[in-house]
């Protein structure tokens, strides 16, 4: 018993460190351990298996004397050069001992697939230098989950801040070469998760491609430490970058950096409205949701009149989520409009637009309720101003917005908001009769007043051709001869 217990804990041993030089791919050590000991490794043989197969030798005789023996169909693709089906069914018998080299090996074969290198020259290559090849020529199309493969692979990690500047490197060179594509917000979350545990060293990687950013840390230590291109970056590519370093950092939860960004992005808003390049404010503000430190963007595209560019944005936005069914506001949307209530609040047109840009119909419903009560207040309660010119412009506007807010109210299904607009614009019409009938019967008293004073004059005195009369009202002049003419004037009045 002794013996046997002796003896299976040198096999457990055994097993173990087949399996750490396996992982280490030390294929030819592991396989001398195994003679020495006279032990049969089922991982070894398996490792050498996968070797060989991923290699473009798939040694079809052996294969099909193998313990299980994997099935025809997978044979048949791996001697016509697909050997993926074959080393997945292989890899479902490897214990976990060799994981590591299984998912290494699928992953180197399938690196030599992408970029048309052999397995065994894939295997002799960097991984960075890899990782680079898997990159190019656009990585906004690159197999990001083959590239997360490679950077997890391997034993011992590898070096976080070559990682951040072939992933930086990639990302400025495409731009560069192939020209500015602004990249979808998913796939530029998913393109920083590369770097892992490292999106701070990525995200100050791209913000060192800036070269007045760059000019702050010339005097920081590890800023000689690595070499930086030396290219001035056109205006559109620096925007993509610092927008690329946004989510690096947010990613890395690094505070700090972000309100160093957001800092150097103000004296950039500046340049760039100097230069007239108003699509990259709204470029910034769409890819980067900081309104808080952000709001002069805001007045710097209303005050330049070029807030309509934002707009169309908007309306952009409204129609993707309204595709996608998204559920919830824009957040530029509530930002843009909270700047506009606190810095243009007379600007009731403009708040409109913006409304109806980002499709807030329900929160225009409000809006419109909200400034048709202030209106109303304003009037105030003396009849004397009310029976006014202004006054009675004021209830006429007061009226169209409270039939507005109805209609919309009604629209959103928000049925006891839409029926008591509706009341208060019925109280309005009332308003405007009373108005109307206040009018009416001061006309009459004029109308009597003047047929009196008329009643003593001596008509043939007044040339035929002469103007008796002139007077306003509604605007429109009104001209009369004699008597009759008067009387017509008066009741057409």
């Amino acid at each position: 018993m002794a013996d046997l217990s002796r003896r299976l804990r040198l096999v457990s041993f055994l097993e173990t460190g087949i399996g750490s030089l396996i992982n280490c791919d030390e294929l030819h050590l592991a396989d001398q351990l195994a003679t020495g000991f006279g032990f049969e490794s089922s991982d070894q043989k398996l490792a050498m298996t996968l070797a060989s197969v991923a290699g473009g030798k798939p040694e079809a005789v052996q294969l099909r004397s193998a313990s299980p023996e994997p099935s025809e169909a997978a044979i048949a693709a791996a001697e016509q050069g697909d050997a993926e089906p074959l080393l997945k069914e292989l890899g479902s018998h490897c214990s976990e001992r060799i994981a590591l080299y299984l998912r290494r090996c699928m992953m180197f074969y399938s690196v030599s697939k992408n970029i048309g290198m052999d397995y065994e020259e894939v295997e002799k290559v960097e991984p960075t230098e890899l990782l680079s090849l898997l990159l190019r020529p656009q990585p906004h199309v690159a197999d990001f989950e083959l590239c997360r493969n490679l950077i997890t692979g391997f034993p011992r990690p590898l070096d976080a801040g070559a990682v951040a500047e072939v992933l930086s490197n990639a990302f400025v060179e495409s731009m560069l070469v192939y020209g500015v594509m602004p990249w979808a917000e998913e796939r530029l979350d998913e393109f920083v998760a590369l770097s892992r545990a490292s999106q701070e060293l990525l995200g100050n990687a791209a913000m060192k491609r800036i070269p007045s950013f760059r000019n702050r840390l010339m005097k920081s230590p590890d800023y000689a430490s690595r070499i930086v291109p030396e290219q001035t970056l056109d205006p559109e590519t620096e925007v993509e970058v610092l927008v690329m370093a946004y989510h690096s950092f947010v990613q890395g939860c690094c505070e700090r950096s972000v309100s160093e960004l957001l800092c150097f992005l103000q004296s950039r808003a500046e340049l760039y409205v100097k230069r007239g390049h108003f699509h990259l404010l709204v470029r910034l503000l769409v890819a980067i949701p900081e309104y808080h430190a952000m709001e002069y963007m805001f007045g710097l595209l209303v005050r330049h009149g070029q807030l309509q560019m934002l707009l169309t944005e908007g309306r952009r936005i409204f129609r993707q989520d309204a595709a996608t069914r998204a559920c919830g506001h824009s957040s530029l949307a509530v930002a843009l409009i909270r700047y506009l209530q606190v810095h243009f609040p007379l600007d009731l047109e403009m708040q409109v637009q913006v409304h109806c840009s980002f499709g807030l119909e329900a929160e225009l419903a409000e809006l419109l309720e909200t400034k048709a009560g202030e209106v109303a207040q304003r009037i105030g309660r003396k009849w004397t101003d009310i029976c006014s010119q202004e006054g009675e412009e004021q209830l006429l506007l007061c009226l169209s917005m409270y039939l507005q807010c109805a209609r919309l109210f009604l629209k959103g299904q928000r049925h006891q908001r839409h029926l008591k607009a509706n009341e208060r614009a019925a109280l309005i019409c009332l308003q405007l009769k009373a108005v109307q009938i206040h009018l009416a019967a001061s006309l009459h008293e004029q109308q009597n007043a003047l047929a009196a004073g008329q009643a003593n004059m001596d008509w043939a005195e007044v040339p035929a051709d002469g103007l008796a009369l002139s007077f306003i009202h509604n605007g429109h002049a009104r001209f009369a001869r004699g008597p009759e003419a008067l009387a017509n004037a008066l009741a057409r009045a």
